[in-house]
Order: C-alpha cells, then structure tokens, then sequence
C-alpha cells in the first residue's frame, strides 16, 4: 500500500509506467524538478505537492492528474491555473506558497468543490476578481500578501466565510 511518492531534484524525470499499477498511490511530491514527462494518467492521485518546480512541469503534470483534489505550489515564481486540470470540479484545497499568480483560465463554475485556498508571500493582484468569484469557498487565508482594503471589504460581502475562516 505505497501512499506517497517523493520525486527528488533531477533534470527530467520521466514517470515510469509502472507506477500507473499501483491503485493505492494517492499522493505524489515532485522537489526541483525542471521537467516532467507522464507516459500515462495516474488515476488514483489525490494529492500533489510541486516545490520548486517551474511552472511548464507543473502543468505536465497536472494534465496527467484527473482525479487531484488537493495542489500544493511553492516557490514556481509566475503561475497560470490553466485548463490543465482535467477534472476541475474535484479540486478541494489549494495552496501556494512564494508563488505569483497571474491568471486563473479555468471556467469558475466548473470549480463547484474549491473550498480551500492558502496563499503565502504571494501576489495575487492579477487575479483577485477571479477569487471572489469562486462562489464554492469555504476557507481562505492570505498571509503576507499585498491586497487593497477594497479588495477584502468586497470579497467578505460576497462570501459567506466567516472572519475566523477568512485570515489576511
């Protein structure tokens, strides 16, 4: 019963095929990674975890990952959530860390199970209306990150979170 597998600093990893037999596998970590190669769809990985991956590696991946419910990013510098999600709609936590997001090009109302994000010594500008309209979340916390004060006023008199759970 493999749960996790960490793939450490290499300049192309190319996922063994193999790996695509191991139904328990739900959890996979990719650490400096300058490229990453799926021959095929890994179907039971719930969760994922990029640490200084660039961001063409992280959309390779994410392509390759259709069940994903949980996306961690640190440290990938400029980063567009694009239609790579195959399944956006199971998407349940994301989390970014040293991250600049530039674009969300995903259809909102595909995003129906986004109930948490984190961001964390992101920027976050180019994309602030695109958050407020993520009518499915639940829990947001952004530390150390610039927002204007409109920004918030308006995002608490759209959602329904609560102050405890909306932390900036």
């Amino acid at each position: 019963h493999l749960a996790l597998i960490v793939f450490p600093r290499m300049d192309l990893l190319t996922i063994p095929e193999e790996i695509s037999q191991l139904e328990k596998l739900s959890y996979l970590m990719f650490r400096y990674l300058d490229s990453i190669v799926f021959p095929m769809k890994l179907k039971h990985v719930r969760r994922v975890d990029f640490y200084g991956v660039p961001a063409n590696g992280i959309y390779n991946a994410l392509c390759a990952l259709p069940a994903l419910e949980y996306v961690s990013i640190d440290g990938t510098g400029n980063l567009a959530l694009s239609t790579c999600f195959l399944k956006p709609e199971k998407l349940k936590g994301l989390f970014l860390f040293n991250t600049d997001l530039i674009d969300i090009s995903i259809d909102l109302d595909r995003l129906v199970s986004l109930e948490k994000i984190e961001f964390e010594y992101c920027d976050i500008n180019a994309v602030q209306g695109e958050i407020v309209g993520i009518s499915s979340l639940r829990h947001l916390a952004i530390n150390y990150c610039d927002l204007e004060e409109d920004w918030v006023n308006t995002f608490r008199q759209t959602h329904t979170i609560s102050v405890d759970t909306l932390r900036i």
